[in-house]
């Protein structure tokens, strides 16, 4: 995304992330939320319950931090289940 400071590199005068590095850290723990539910936003099995956030919240974060499901992600998915 932009640019900003790594997020191990907190301010050492504060100690304190910037706005830049809480909104990367909040990408990174939503994909990786996703990832581990198969890119599902809903549902018992969903990111949504994994995070603690309604279904809506976790699209609209989607959408507001870039975020979309890679091409070929449910393809993938039937696929494993079908070699399972």
């Amino acid at each position: 995304m932009g640019t900003c400071e790594r997020l191990d590199q907190i301010s050492k005068e504060t100690g304190l992330y910037t706005a830049c590095q809480l909104r990367e850290l909040e990408r990174a723990n939503l994909i990786r939320a996703l990832e581990q539910t198969q890119w599902r936003v809903s549902g018992s099995a969903g990111a949504a319950r994994l995070l603690g956030s309604p279904p809506s919240t976790v699209a609209s974060r989607m959408k507001a931090l870039g975020i979309e499901r890679p091409r070929g992600s449910l393809r993938n998915t039937a696929q494993t289940e079908l070699a399972v």
